[in-house]
């Protein structure tokens, strides 16, 4: 079977890359698109943490046991975006069949961030710290809540709705401290990205009949929608999403016999032009 060639465009592409998501027409023209195809493709990228892991690793061995120096924290938080970065790649292939391996890697990427928390836990003093989650931040931005928010979304798709559940309380958990602290409009978003997946997932197990344990009332999922919208009218940022989040918190409101609000909300959609 023929397929486009990521380079050239022509439709008689049969050279295929290892990662299954580009096809070329020979070797040249796969060469001329690799500089671009390298940032997609999981066969480049589980190279790239290949040489991580082993630079973290030579790292461990230079660094006194049980200390945790910024420059480890930082290696293992670039480590944790590219193990993130593959999971999402892994996910976008609708392959079902990879969905587990792309969970794997996302897994990997929680255990990297949880253990950076841990080393800034450990260095000595407030300052110290602060200067280390800044130099940490710069390299993965939102890294912990935001590789929860893709596990839970990787379980959705594999219906593991309990485990889903899980990692997105936890990813509210850690968004609302980090927000406690100091909130800006990134976390405000990312707060408001959360709770919509959660309402979502709720919603799903409603018409789908998907069981979760203890699953919340349909009044706990409006509120959790309700403050997602609030956010982004707030900050004036709706995006692709939006239109699902209207919807669903409509969906909401007709569960709960509140039509006048089902029919304000849909308006306000309409007005803002979804």
């Amino acid at each position: 079977m023929y397929r486009v060639c990521s380079s050239c465009g022509a439709d008689c592409a049969l050279l295929k890359c290892a990662c299954l998501a580009a096809y070329y027409c020979n070797l040249t023209c796969q060469q001329k698109h690799h500089l671009v195809h390298q940032c997609e493709c999981t066969e480049h990228l589980l190279k790239v943490i290949v040489k991580k892991r082993t630079a973290l690793d030579r790292l461990k061995e230079q660094s006194s046991p049980g200390v945790g120096s910024v420059e480890l924290m930082t290696l293992e938080q670039e480590l944790a975006r590219e193990y993130c970065k593959v999971g999402r790649l892994k996910v976008n292939s609708l392959q079902p069949a990879i969905w587990p391996e792309a969970a794997t890697h996302c897994q990997q990427a929680l255990h990297l961030h949880r253990k950076v928390e841990i080393s800034r836990g450990s260095l000595r003093g407030a300052a110290a710290r602060a200067a280390a989650g800044k130099l940490v931040q710069k390299v993965a931005p939102y890294g912990l809540y935001d590789t929860l928010r893709d596990l839970g979304d990787i379980y959705r798709l594999m219906q593991k709705d309990s485990d889903a559940l899980r990692v997105l309380q936890e990813a509210l958990v850690e968004v609302r401290s980090d927000i406690a602290q100091e909130s800006t409009p990134q976390l405000q978003e990312a707060l408001a990205e959360i709770l919509h997946a959660t309402g979502s997932l709720y919603i799903d197990q409603h018409y789908g009949n998907r069981q979760i344990k203890n699953w919340t009332s349909g009044s706990a999922t409006k509120v959790l929608l309700e403050e997602a919208l609030s956010i982004r009218r707030t900050l004036a940022r709706f995006g692709p999403a939006a239109s699902e989040l209207f919807r669903l918190l409509a969906d909401v409101y007709r569960i709960l016999d509140m039509h006048d609000e089902a029919r304000n909300i849909l308006k306000e959609a309409l007005d803002l032009g979804f």
